[in-house]
């Protein structure tokens, strides 16, 4: 694949170099080209993904998610109970309040050098 890749940039900088119609249509093939080796790499990668998980009971698992999981939105991510001075935080508020005090504390500034 990187192989590739380095052949489209190079006829791609040949192309923009000389502007002629030749080099147009070589960067035209070596993109052709790269586009095809990198589907049949994916096409690689998820047949290997699927026989990884056909083996064993990957695939039970994966039947399960398909049931269940895979038509829903993803998770939102949840941030865990936060450790206050007055013990265990639970409600975005609080947590806000907590993480303002840790990261943003109050300093009084001395103005008598002013």
């Amino acid at each position: 694949m990187a192989e590739a890749v380095r052949a489209d940039r190079e006829a791609r900088h040949q192309w923009l170099d000389s502007g002629l119609a030749k080099d147009w249509s070589e960067r035209l093939r070596t993109s052709r080209a790269k586009r095809s080796v990198i589907a049949k790499a994916q096409q690689r990668s998820f047949r290997e993904a699927v026989r990884e998980a056909a083996e064993g009971e990957g695939i039970w698992r994966l039947a399960k998610w398909s049931r269940t999981k895979a038509q829903l939105p993803t998770e939102l991510p949840v941030m865990p109970a936060l450790q206050s001075t007055q013990g265990l935080v639970y409600s975005v508020n609080e947590k806000a309040e907590v993480l303002k005090a840790r990261f943003y504390p109050v300093v009084e500034a001395d103005l008598s050098d002013i």
